[in-house]
């Protein structure tokens, strides 16, 4: 995919950032959630509907979260609770928030590669190396983790079903064991600063036997 695209979708995702949450408009925020949901439902890939129903359950908890003991106009009176404007509008601006920024990233990770957003991003931010801001060891430690991430998942649901009865601190060590070794692992291998290191320790060698 030539890079302008990705770009392009980095670009619009700031935008709908921006958007959502500079907006107090609810019939933007409804037009939002409204959008949000026919994506996730029409999408043609179907990984988009993975992981629907807990997005929607922490939209829910962020709807009914906020529609409730906040000071207005009373539009529902159920008497221990009631439900003002004012919390109905923050009920309904917070959900889009939560609902558009979730569906906005999962698109943008459906329809580009991992490696190609972390090049792209790494392009966008170059210009902080002249800050002394290691950009490229961060973004180079992105794309590890999350290339690595099926990986991880993989060997902690085998370590799971092995320790099937073992203790949550046992759980948690074995975890923690996993995620070492894995990410030890890649960095032993494929990290380019171990490359780098050994080319430069290399050269060191080279130029003490030639003195």
């Amino acid at each position: 995919m030539p890079y302008y695209r990705v770009y392009i979708k980095l670009f619009l995702y700031t935008g709908l950032v921006i958007i959502i949450f500079t907006n107090s408009s609810v019939s933007l925020a409804c037009g939002f959630i409204l959008l949000s949901l026919l994506i996730i439902f029409l999408f043609p890939d179907r990984r988009m509907r993975k992981g629907a129903i807990p997005t929607l359950l922490l939209a829910g908890a962020t709807f009914f979260g906020n529609l409730f003991f906040h000071p207005g106009k009373v539009i529902l009176d159920m008497g221990v609770v009631s439900i003002t404007d004012r919390s109905l509008h923050n009920a309904l601006l917070r959900t889009s928030r939560v609902i558009a920024l979730i569906v906005g990233a999962k698109y943008l990770f459906l329809t580009s590669s991992v490696e190609e957003l972390i090049s792209a991003l790494r392009r966008i931010f170059l210009p902080l190396r002249k800050l002394g801001i290691p950009v490229d060891r961060f973004f180079d430690t992105t794309l590890l983790t999350l290339k690595k991430l099926p990986e991880i998942k993989e060997r902690l649901s085998d370590n799971y079903s092995i320790k099937g009865s073992a203790s949550g601190a046992s759980r948690i060590k074995g975890a923690t064991s996993v995620l070492y070794s894995v990410l030890l692992e890649e960095l032993k291998q494929d990290n380019p600063y171990n490359s780098q290191n050994r080319r430069k320790a290399s050269s060191e060698n080279k130029d003490r036997r030639v003195n």
